[in-house]
């Protein structure tokens, strides 16, 4: 806008020396030549400067259309959230998306797990400690009327009701805890926007008393990231002891199959030996027969 407005100016300006130039009632020719042709160039410059002032204009109204364009469609985005069923697709879109980057897909599963009877979370990790059960139908309602509440008085009240609703959902969340069927002793409740986690953990730490005691864990799609490799890191730690309580098999395995061996090659070994002992006899007596035979042959000579 600056540019706009210096551009303006300048124009204005050579308007206004021409001008002046028309009006002192000059004759053409008792003007100096070299004022003409500045003149003149001053207005080339003049036609040059609205050009390119005009070319600005456009393409300000131009972006000026897209902003109206994109305005509207934030509106659009925006009533689309406030239906609560669309809101709580889109918080399960987001939440598999950081499964899917995270995690192995045998590692988890997407409303196809029936914890208990009625009990089917929005998603379950498979960790080693149990089933983590996930909830991603985050109640964000009042919170919505809240920041777009015309005065301090409405931001109070639907900031009250925003703090109901939260802990009536953490009280159902907490439902999905349940050792006895496979569950760790938490459960996850995913909040799919870093903002209104921010707010609750500023503004409101009752809840996270409540979600604390109740055994609920609040988590943002930041949180919940780390969350996941943690997961992650615990199941290939699991993975690591199995392999080596694998190979600690193998090779007690090793140990005794050696000690088989052992006894069959001590055995052997003392076979040889008592061979040994009586094959050395065996030449002994042979040669006392040999000598037997040929004392009895110079007898008889």
């Amino acid at each position: 806008m600056d540019t706009l407005l210096a551009v303006a100016l300048g124009i204005i300006i050579v308007l206004l020396l021409v001008v002046i130039v028309k009006v002192s009632g000059r004759r053409r020719q008792e003007i100096d030549p070299a004022l003409i042709d500045a003149i003149g160039r001053i207005q080339q410059g003049a036609q040059e400067l609205s050009r390119q002032v005009s070319a600005r204009l456009d393409d300000l109204n131009r972006q000026l259309g897209a902003i109206k364009s994109l305005s509207q469609q934030m509106e659009q985005f925006q009533r689309f959230l406030t239906a609560p069923r669309r809101r709580g697709a889109l918080g399960e879109v987001f939440l598999e998306e950081i499964l899917a980057e995270v995690l192995p897909r045998e590692m988890f599963s997407l409303q196809d797990t029936q914890i208990a009877p009625g009990i089917r979370p929005d998603a379950v990790i498979y960790s080693p400690q149990g089933k983590i059960c996930v909830d991603s139908k985050f109640p964000a309602d009042n919170y919505l009327k809240m920041i777009s509440a015309a005065d301090e008085e409405h931001r109070r009240h639907f900031a009250r009701q925003f703090s109901r609703d939260l802990r009536g959902h953490i009280q159902k969340v907490s439902g999905y805890v349940l050792p006895d069927a496979g569950t760790t002793d938490f459960a996850v409740m995913y909040i799919p926007a870093e903002s209104v986690f921010t707010y609750i953990v500023e503004n409101d730490p009752e809840v996270l008393r409540d979600a604390n005691a109740r055994k609920v864990l609040l988590t943002s799609p930041h949180t919940f990231y780390y969350f996941l490799h943690i997961v992650l890191t615990a199941l290939r730690q699991q993975i690591a002891q199995e392999r080596a309580k694998e190979i600690i098999g193998r090779v007690e395995g090793l140990v005794e199959s050696t000690r088989i061996v052992m006894d069959v090659a001590e055995k052997t070994q003392r076979h040889l030996s008592h061979a040994h002992r009586s094959m050395s006899d065996l030449v002994l007596a042979l040669g006392d027969l040999l000598r037997k035979i040929e004392s009895t042959a110079k007898m008889e000579e």
